[in-house]
């Protein structure tokens, strides 16, 4: 009797586990499975050159990935990003034609993006507004500020300087956004490490 019990609890306990591990890891998972069946179907997929290649493509929404994460464990929202993102690209790269250097365009734009972060976020939590109806509406307001800003043209002659950040290979081989990508992604987790730690302490 005590080793029938015994091996229910063990069978419970089990899949008790299985579930929690999958709950878990179930992007990680689904990932995993949707690189299975997508080089099945191509066996050109895996190779080097084409994981570089998808790696580059999606370093900049890796970037915002990152940032967006701070959102959204705190149960928030933002779907502005977007806009926000090209506003601050349309602010550096006028800055730059300016005549400025290409580090302070960086920064100008980089400074564009904080402000209407910081104006997003006070009126989330100090003005107590739904972060959608906020984000949505800012999602627009920016849009038309970037169209406004650049006079509804894209923004050539910006310099060999200004498009290596986007087209150099590090070492020949690796893209300078994946470089970039890596160590948002490193910074990004040892901030959300050193949160975590923390909230841990308050708790006891």
């Amino acid at each position: 009797m005590d080793k029938m019990k015994n091996g229910a609890v063990l069978r419970n306990g089990t899949q008790r586990t299985a579930k929690e591990v999958f709950e878990k890891y179930a992007i990680v998972i689904a990932f995993l499975a949707l690189l299975l069946v997508v080089s099945i179907l191509c066996s050109s997929f895996l190779t080097p050159s084409n994981l570089i290649l998808v790696l580059n493509q999606t370093s900049i929404n890796g970037i915002l990935a990152v940032g967006i994460t701070y959102v959204l464990i705190t149960a928030g929202i933002d779907i502005s990003i977007g806009s926000v993102v090209g506003l601050s690209g349309v602010i550096s790269a006028m800055v730059v034609k300016a005549g400025a250097p290409l580090p302070v365009g960086f920064l100008c734009g980089i400074l564009a993006g904080t402000l209407v972060g910081v104006i997003i976020g006070i009126l989330v939590t100090k003005g107590k507004l739904a972060p959608y109806i906020v984000t949505l509406g800012f999602l627009t307001i920016i849009r038309g500020a970037a169209l406004l800003i650049a006079g509804g043209r894209p923004i050539s002659s910006l310099g060999d300087a200004y498009g290596w950040i986007g087209n150099h290979n590090v070492f020949g081989v690796i893209p300078c956004p994946v470089i970039i990508f890596l160590i948002v992604v490193v910074i990004g987790h040892i901030i959300l490490a050193q949160i975590g730690r923390a909230s841990c302490r308050e708790r006891g």
